[in-house]
């Protein structure tokens, strides 16, 4: 529990210091990060998630159109993250199914995503 603490607090600082510098643009990039260390460590992602539902939900701080900005950064770089995580959409879509669940976000959204 001490490091999934850590985490949290790490995260909740950098919510703290979007808000201070008045840039409610960079939660996108909160999401980015989320997913990110979900992608990276398969074991956090429950965690990782739980922590966007409470930052969305409890906190109501995220919205559909930071979830979107996280996608988008993810996918932006999806080709390389899959060089070191061959099952990378697997976990992808673990994330994307939370959101969708938690009506966090709209998978026809993804569809700008995913069109060149």
């Amino acid at each position: 529990y001490p490091l999934r603490r850590q985490r949290q607090m790490c995260i909740r600082d950098s919510i703290d210091s979007i808000r201070e510098l008045n840039c409610p643009k960079d939660y996108g990039r909160v999401v980015y990060q989320c997913i990110n260390l979900g992608l990276h460590n398969a074991s956090k992602q429950k965690l990782l998630s739980e922590l966007l539902v409470s930052l969305s939900k409890g906190d109501n701080i995220l919205n559909v159109d930071h979830y979107h900005t996280g996608f988008s950064l993810i996918m932006d770089q999806i080709e390389d993250i899959q060089m070191d995580i061959p099952h990378a959409f697997k976990h992808l879509g673990f994330f994307l199914g939370k959101a969708i669940l938690n009506k966090d976000y709209d998978l026809s959204r993804m569809q700008a995503i995913l069109e060149p």
